[in-house]
């Protein structure tokens, strides 16, 4: 309401005061945002889209991903935003939703009221299975679920596990891909329109993007290694996979070898150390004593633009490559 203020280090969230944001929105300094469309934090938190580009997806770009339709500066479905619905700037009036891009009293079938929207709470990573149950940075929603380390294999299909896991635990991945043109320029030569490139094909893109294939094959390991093996009827030792560090026995000496080089976790730590925020909020969170989840809380908050790039360290190296040796008591998306 007009003039009601949140107290230092809280944020509104949901036209409530709180310490954390909710709803699938992250906190940006003492703002909520959803770092899925905001260009001023695309991403994560202080990523700003250059003039001209948006934020779909969590990455920033010349267009608006299929589904959306750019608004201002701001990629939107017009089929369910309620001040965009059907077309830029036509606004539900209070107490109305939009639902297939017309403002009504109700929600379509396969949608569900939640707040002023009409969402798919099998898709949708802010009501998951239910109104307000969002899932945590880099985990997709699928089937009404926040797929962890290794659900999306038990989709059994390996274009819809390869779907949730760039939405979900490879984003960090693609969106470091999509960060860097010739990586960009590298994935479309390897994945021509007519979608097919032979051994002739791969090695000419190789030698014309040289730079690039470190990060590409980030994302391979990443798909076919970590998250869609089983789906896609990958063999690891013949795709080249990593060997595995897990059943070691001891949580840190899996979770080192995970993260030394040539480990499947290497990009990510190589991310984290070149975000001076991550590498403080890490520091920090390591002079915490033991379960001190406070301590945690007020090293994110001082910290808030290296969370996600922390976050991906440990869902790497804890939840997706040694589940068996660290998973034990230990909380993972």
């Amino acid at each position: 309401m007009c003039g009601n203020a949140c107290a230092a280090g809280e944020v509104c969230a949901a036209g409530q005061c709180n310490l954390n944001c909710v709803g699938g929105t992250t906190k940006c300094s003492n703002t909520c945002v959803d770092t899925k469309s905001d260009p001023g934090n695309c991403g994560a938190c202080g990523v700003v889209c250059a003039a001209g580009q948006v934020c779909t997806n969590g990455q920033c770009a010349g267009q608006c991903a299929p589904g959306t339709t750019k608004c201002g500066n701001l990629c939107v479905d017009t089929q369910l935003d309620p001040s965009n619905c059907g077309m830029c700037g036509v606004a539900c009036a209070a107490g109305e939703v939009c639902s297939n891009g017309t403002c009504g009293g109700s929600c379509a079938a396969g949608t569900t009221k939640c707040g002023n929207e009409c969402v798919d709470m099998q898709t949708d990573e802010a009501n998951c299975g239910m109104c307000g149950n969002a899932c945590l940075p880099s985990v997709a929603c699928y089937d009404g679920v926040c797929q962890p380390a290794g659900g999306c294999d038990t989709l059994n299909d390996c274009g819809t596990c390869q779907q949730c896991a760039f939405d979900g635990l490879c984003s960090d991945e693609l969106a470091t891909c999509a960060n860097n043109q010739e990586c960009v320029d590298l994935f479309n030569c390897l994945n021509p329109a007519s979608g097919v490139c032979d051994q002739a094909c791969q090695q000419q893109c190789a030698q014309q993007y040289p730079n690039a294939i470190d990060t590409y094959v980030d994302i391979l390991d990443c798909i076919f290694c970590q998250e869609c093996g089983s789906s896609c009827g990958v063999d690891p030792m013949a795709f080249g996979c990593p060997a595995s560090c897990d059943n070691q026995n001891n949580c840190q000496s899996c979770f080192d070898c995970s993260m030394a080089m040539g480990g499947i976790c290497e990009d990510d730590l190589q991310i984290c150390l070149n975000n001076p925020e991550c590498t403080m909020l890490s520091a920090c969170i390591n002079m915490c004593p033991a379960g001190d989840v406070q301590c945690q809380v007020q090293c994110e908050q001082t910290h808030p633009f290296g969370v996600a790039d922390y976050n991906a360290i440990i869902i790497c190296g804890v939840c997706q490559e040694c589940p068996n040796d660290c998973n034990n008591g230990m909380a993972c998306p």
